[in-house]
């Protein structure tokens, strides 16, 4: 038994599927197939019910995977930890970032750690709030970039700016002098899907003001609700760096406008804390 093989098994385990978890290991399937099927042979239990349409884990495959996984994620930590004190901007870094950040902030930032740090590897995934912190805890990411406060004591956390909320109107508001929520009284509020933290802080606002419960309609991203408005079928809040021009829609700043505090979120006991402070650095410095 080696490490390999449990990081076969781990994959296996977690996408229910032998093909797809050669692929990502860039391998053939027979020769995952074979490496797990030495080491259940070398263990004396089955690990998996294999099916033609479905892989699952046996019981006591259930309870090896648990323990085989935190194995994987100690060796990663024991490799990356002595990388990261050989050189601590030599390395790689898997980044999450929320939905509402990702296609606005992503532009700017990849660029600047290339140019700062020019041998650091770095993975995005775009995924929300609650997924992100999940993903910390289970060693699947290295740092989050999100709206803070998140309470989690397990994580730590660094401030880089705050951001205004604009109100998203459609094109027929423009040359109307909107100072509050009061002035679009008329108009439906439309939000982001549940799950999105920025639903929540919409929301949260609008509610403080006022408005009423807001219209049925869900979108599932910032790019769908700025269609929405173009549309006429409300107005709602966009952060000021998703807030480009766009035919059909106005933007107006309010009196008492809304902010987010958006920052990195990570592990206390992560070894790249020095990156992530610096990568913090270079974003603050702009």
């Amino acid at each position: 038994m080696n490490l390999r093989d449990l990081e076969y098994f781990v994959l296996v385990a977690e996408l229910k599927h032998f093909g797809k978890a050669a692929e990502k290991v860039f391998v053939s399937q027979p020769t995952l197939s074979m490496q797990i099927k030495k080491l259940e042979e070398y263990l004396g239990v089955s690990l998996f019910e294999r099916t033609n349409r479905q892989v699952r884990l046996t019981q006591a495959g259930e309870l090896l995977y648990r323990q085989a996984k935190s194995i994987v994620v100690a060796a990663k930590n024991f490799q990356e930890t002595a990388k990261t004190y050989r050189d601590p901007f030599e390395s790689s870094i898997k980044l999450g970032v929320i939905p509402t950040i990702a296609p606005y902030f992503l532009p700017k930032l990849l660029p600047l750690l290339h140019k700062h740090f020019p041998k650091l590897k770095v993975e995005v995934s775009e995924i929300k709030t609650e997924n992100i912190v999940k993903a910390l805890h289970e060693h699947e990411l290295d740092l989050g970039l999100l709206a803070l406060p998140v309470s989690e004591p397990a994580l730590e956390s660094i401030s880089l700016f705050d951001e205004a909320f604009l109100l998203a109107l459609p094109e027929a508001y423009n040359r109307k002098d909107i100072k509050s929520l009061d002035d679009v009284k008329d108009q439906n509020l439309l939000l982001l899907e549940e799950g999105h933290c920025l639903r929540d802080q919409a929301l949260a606002f609008c509610q403080e003001k006022g408005v009423k419960v807001p219209a049925d309609v869900r979108a599932t991203s910032l790019e769908t609700l700025r269609a929405l408005i173009a549309n006429n079928m409300g107005y709602s809040l966009m952060p000021e760096m998703a807030a480009f021009p766009s035919k059909g829609i106005c933007y107006k700043k309010l009196k008492s406008a809304p902010t987010r505090h958006i920052g990195f979120i990570f592990r206390h006991t992560a070894p790249q804390i020095p990156l992530f402070k610096a990568i913090a650095e270079k974003i603050l410095k702009g």
